[in-house]
């Protein structure tokens, strides 16, 4: 688990060669402002907390104080990154799942 810094791309997890895995991301805001979280995929690193076009799994959703939100089921092969952003620095986010050799 990961306490994410406002207003900034985290790399969050990164799929290792010879690998593939199925990812849940799990997000906690424990604050007491509106924020709103991105989250995606890819192997090119997002710049100023923008994807590259067709990476994007959420992208401007609300998360409300004292909710929580999660995306299921994000596949990857080596290589490909999980990078989330949020506008609110009490979010907390959790990568989990299944990782295995191919």
């Amino acid at each position: 688990m990961a306490i994410l810094t406002a207003n900034t791309v985290t790399l969050l997890y990164t799929c290792l060669a010879g690998k593939v895995a199925t990812k849940n991301v799990r997000f906690c805001h424990t604050g007491s402002s509106a924020g709103t979280i991105r989250l995606w995929k890819g192997t090119t690193t997002p710049t100023g907390g923008t994807p590259v076009t067709g990476d994007e799994w959420v992208y401007g959703k609300a998360l409300p104080p004292g909710t929580e939100a999660e995306t299921t089921g994000m596949f990857l092969v080596a290589g490909e990154k999980i990078y989330a952003w949020v506008s609110d620095a009490a979010v907390s986010v959790n990568v989990h799942g299944p990782e295995r050799s191919v």
